[in-house]
C-alpha cells in the first residue's frame, strides 16, 4: 500500500518503488474510482479516466390514479439526454418522456414525471441514459401496480400466494358465463375457470406459480380483455 499526496483539488499522486507492469486500478473499499490510461517511463500516470455514472435512483409511486416518477443520477462525466421508458410486459419498452441532461448541481441530475396513463394493471419503468460519447446505459426496472375497482385488475400486485381479480362491468353484467384464464409469458395455460354472470371478483391461488410475469384473460363468445400481474 502507498500513501497519497495532494497535487490539486482533483488529483492525488503516489510515489511508487517501481514502474507497474500492469495498468493501475484504484479500488478503495472495493469501489473502483478511476483507471490509468498510460504510464510514462518515470512511473507517473499520464492521465486518468474517472469512471462514469456512479448512482441511478429511480422511484415510482401512485397518487390519485397517477404514476409519480422521480429520478436522481450522480455522474462524473457529461450526459447527453435522459429518457423515461414504459412497458406493460417488462420486455418491450417505449419512450414516454425525454429531456436533455442538464445538471442541477455538480454531477447531479434529477427529474420528475407524472404518468396519467395508468389504468388497472402492472407497469414497468426504466431510464435510458445517453452519455456525451453516444454510449447508452439503463437504470434498474421499477414497477407500478394499479387496481381500480371499476376496471379489470389484480390485487395485490405483485402476488405472493393468492390474488383477487376484479371483473369489470363489461363482463360481470352479462347474462351468460364467461372464461377466465391465466397464462405465463410463454403462453402456457396455468389456470382456467368458467365465471358465472354477476360475479364481480374471483380469487386465484398462485402459490405454485414460478416467479415471473403472468397474463390474465377474460373471454366470451364475442370479446376479450387482458391484464397482467407479477408473481414473486
Amino acid at each position: 500500500s502507498v500513501t497519497g499526496n495532494g497535487y490539486s483539488s482533483n488529483t492525488i499522486f503516489y510515489r511508487l518503488s517501481a514502474t507497474p507492469t500492469l495498468t493501475p486500478v484504484f479500488d478503495p473499499n472495493s469501489n473502483v474510482l478511476a483507471t490509468a490510461t498510460s504510464i510514462n517511463s518515470n512511473g507517473s500516470l499520464n492521465s486518468l479516466i474517472t469512471l462514469p455514472v456512479r448512482d441511478i435512483n429511480l422511484s415510482v409511486t401512485e397518487r390519485n390514479g397517477t404514476g409519480k416518477i422521480h429520478w436522481k443520477i450522480t455522474a462524473d462525466e457529461q450526459l447527453e439526454s435522459i429518457t423515461l421508458e414504459k412497458s406493460t410486459d417488462g420486455k418491450q419498452f417505449r419512450n414516454i418522456y425525454s429531456i436533455p441532461a442538464v445538471p442541477y448541481s455538480l454531477n447531479q441530475y434529477t427529474g420528475d414525471y407524472d404518468d396519467a396513463e395508468t389504468l388497472s394493471g402492472l407497469y414497468f419503468y426504466r431510464l435510458k441514459i445517453v452519455k456525451a460519447d453516444g454510449s447508452i446505459m439503463y437504470s434498474a426496472i421499477k414497477t407500478l401496480s394499479r387496481n381500480d375497482p371499476d376496471q379489470f385488475g389484480v390485487s395485490p400486485n405483485p402476488v405472493q400466494r393468492s390474488c383477487v381479480i376484479t371483473i369489470p362491468a363489461l363482463f360481470s353484467h352479462q347474462l351468460s358465463p364467461f372464461n377466465l384464464s391465466v397464462y405465463s409469458v410463454a403462453g402456457i395455460l396455468l389456470h382456467e375457470e368458467k365465471i358465472s354472470p354477476n360475479t364481480s371478483s374471483v380469487n386465484v391461488y398462485c402459490e405454485s406459480f414460478p416467479p415471473g410475469l403472468y397474463k390474465v384473460v377474460l373471454r366470451d363468445q364475442s370479446s376479450s380483455l387482458q391484464t397482467s400481474f407479477l408473481k414473486k
